[in-house]
């Protein structure tokens, strides 16, 4: 009798053993997460003319891509470190785009006597770093008179 009852008990917790999740020291570990990406949060910046900027940074460099905000519009512009300028149409630009701190510029609206509205690009997550050789944009001096 003894015989049947540990075979029983043996057969149930094996049955047990095989339907639970394995666990302990021999139990798979959990998926890893992806890669925590490289890109700064949303900074959004007003640029008048009904027009509104979204700065980023990443491992690449700074984005900035401005667009209409009215449901209506549907035109938008993107600048980044290899395209810095933007149209003709409004003053945009990328002020030290491959600089370690570059700053977003902007005139949308009035004549060159209105000042030129900027904002710096967010900071990077802790952790990451350029993927691209600092090298920091140069005043132009003034011409020398006479």
């Amino acid at each position: 009798m003894r015989t049947a009852v540990r075979s029983a008990i043996t057969a149930a917790v094996m049955a047990g053993a095989l339907l639970a999740p394995a666990a302990g020291p021999y139990a798979a570990a959990p998926p890893k997460p992806a890669s925590v990406p490289c890109v700064s949060e949303v900074e959004q910046v007003q640029v008048g003319a009904g027009a509104v900027a979204e700065l980023t940074m990443s491992s690449k460099g700074p984005k900035a891509v401005v667009h209409g905000v009215a449901p209506i519009d549907t035109w938008s512009e993107t600048l980044d470190r290899a395209r810095p300028k933007g149209s003709d149409a409004f003053f945009l630009r990328i002020a030290n785009p491959s600089g370690a701190k570059p700053v977003f510029e902007w005139r949308t609206q009035g004549g060159s006597d209105v000042p030129v509205g900027k904002a710096s690009f967010p900071a990077l997550p802790k952790g990451c770093t350029l993927d691209y050789e600092v090298v920091e944009e140069r005043s132009r001096a003034p011409a020398p008179s006479g």
